[in-house]
């Protein structure tokens, strides 16, 4: 079997995300700004953009028209950066179309446009485009390499959502690599990012990946479960690419699980999309799939069929992959019919392209790659913890000394309020003692006062005494008379 990835190119470009959310009747309201005659020429050039983009991924051959038009039309007014936008959209529909030496060559020609406007936010999704195409090419060295420089990129401009792209470019290639537990690591960061920021073909992308590894782990029931969350999706957002993906990938199960009627069933339908939308890649997967399931079925001369045109279509396309697998089954099924020979000789290709995959230079040049990405991812790990570390003690300082500080000025108000305390203390003394003092002298004065009273009432007559002398003093007046 072979699984599908969906092609993630258009969701590493910060600019085709945009057609994308277009809806049917603004791609009319483009194309009337583009005919006008008085609209500005950089209007013309955004309207031509969006209409390519929005077209791309369910009418790849008008995209490519209308995308020739416009870097015809940009190169005319001397635009490099809508030149650069029409570079790269031709670039993913040729990779779309399996075309992967054209592709290469429009997407280094993008590049160099970047590189002259030093516009990293789009050279970093350009990086992971290539690396995509590699992918597609079996050259795992160099997809990684282009990948890791993409991801410094969206790193240093903090492009969350180009960075999680990246990591489901490195998961796809470490799955190849039968690294499933790299692979399903980086399928996770990447399943992570994009859901946190909702991104709907981000999130498809992952669920179809992390399938692809549940089932080469025969772990089919969770296959099953995560390609339909994918069919779900796709479904919602009209994406016919990712349609025809999932219906291919979603029969390659059933096909694992012996399960042929289903499988025949969803394989065909994939077949008859990926052959509406021109995408050779697809088309090449799909007679992969149905040799191995006519070869499971015993219909030994069907499977030879699609065999040989799956043989041929790879080569075309320059899908060493599948051309290998190709090669497998054709193997398998002349050596059924007794056709001995030329089963002998698909076995011999089989093996040359496998170990042109696998081969030691590669695998050295693949884990040389991974080691330096992964010792640079360290070091910068380490450089953060070190950064943080330091950041942590300074804080610690700035407490310490805030303390020691504030201790000191609780030292010296303390100090400051015993003295006023002390002070406050012994005014407190003076005051009782002048008071007992004023109570003394209050207490003398009155005594004299009393005192002298006492002698004042002893010295004088009573007011009974004078009465009683006057009244004696009137009766002898009286008499005398």
């Amino acid at each position: 079997m072979k699984h599908l990835t969906i092609v993630l190119a258009f969701f590493l470009c910060h600019s085709i995300s945009i057609g994308q959310n277009l809806k049917p009747k603004q791609l009319d309201s483009l194309l009337a700004i583009y005919k006008n005659p008085v609209m500005p020429d950089t209007g013309k050039l955004r309207a031509l953009h969006l209409m390519a983009t929005y077209k791309a991924a369910n009418d790849p051959d008008t995209a490519m028209i209308i995308a020739e038009s416009l870097r015809q039309m940009a190169q005319k007014l001397k635009q490099k950066k809508y030149e650069g936008f029409a570079l790269n959209t031709i670039a993913v529909l040729n990779m779309y179309k399996g075309n992967y030496a054209k592709a290469l060559e429009y997407h280094s020609k993008c590049i160099k446009i970047w590189e002259e406007l030093g516009d990293k936010k789009r050279l970093g999704p350009s990086y992971s485009n290539i690396a995509q195409v590699y992918m597609h090419l079996s050259d795992f060295p160099k997809a990684l390499d282009f990948c890791i420089k993409g991801l410094k990129i969206h790193q240093q401009l903090n492009d969350t959502n180009s960075t999680a792209n990246c990591y489901l470019i490195m998961g796809i290639i470490y799955k190849n690599e039968m690294d499933y537990t790299n692979g399903m690591l980086y399928y996770l960061k990447a399943l992570k990012d994009f859901e946190k920021l909702n991104y709907k073909e981000g999130i498809i992308n992952c669920y179809n990946n992390i399938a692809n590894i549940y089932s080469v782990k025969h772990q089919y029931a969770k296959a099953l479960e995560y390609f339909f969350k994918n069919k779900k999706m796709v479904d919602e957002i009209g994406q016919k690419h990712g349609i025809a993906i999932c219906y291919g990938n979603i029969g390659e199960i059933y096909l694992a699980m012996g399960e042929y009627p289903k499988a025949l069933e969803y394989i065909l339908q994939s077949l008859k999309n990926h052959r509406e939308l021109g995408a050779k890649e697809g088309v090449a997967t799909t007679y992969i799939n149905l040799g191995e399931l006519f070869y499971k079925a015993k219909d030994f001369k069907t499977a030879l069929l699609y065999g040989d045109s799956a043989q041929q279509l790879t080569k075309e396309i320059g899908d060493i992959d599948g051309e290998r697998m190709a090669y497998q089954n054709l193997a398998r099924a002349n050596f059924e019919v007794k056709n001995y020979k030329e089963a002998y000789e698909y076995h011999v290709k089989f093996k040359e392209l496998t170990d042109s995959i696998f081969n030691s230079e590669n695998v050295n040049k693949l884990n040389e790659i991974k080691n330096n990405f992964e010792t640079e991812k360290r070091e910068s790990e380490q450089a953060k913890f070190e950064a943080v570390a330091l950041v942590e003690k300074k804080k610690q300082k700035i407490i310490l000394w805030s303390v020691i500080v504030g201790l000191f000025l609780v030292l010296i108000f303390s100090i400051f309020v015993f003295r006023s305390l002390k002070i406050t203390h012994k005014q407190k003394e003076m005051i009782e003692e002048k008071s007992i003092l004023v109570e003394e002298k209050q207490k003398e004065i009155l005594d004299s006062i009393h005192y002298a009273k006492r002698i004042q009432t002893s010295l004088l007559p009573t007011e009974k005494y004078i009465e009683r002398v006057l009244s004696e003093k009137d009766s002898i007046n009286i008499n005398s008379r």
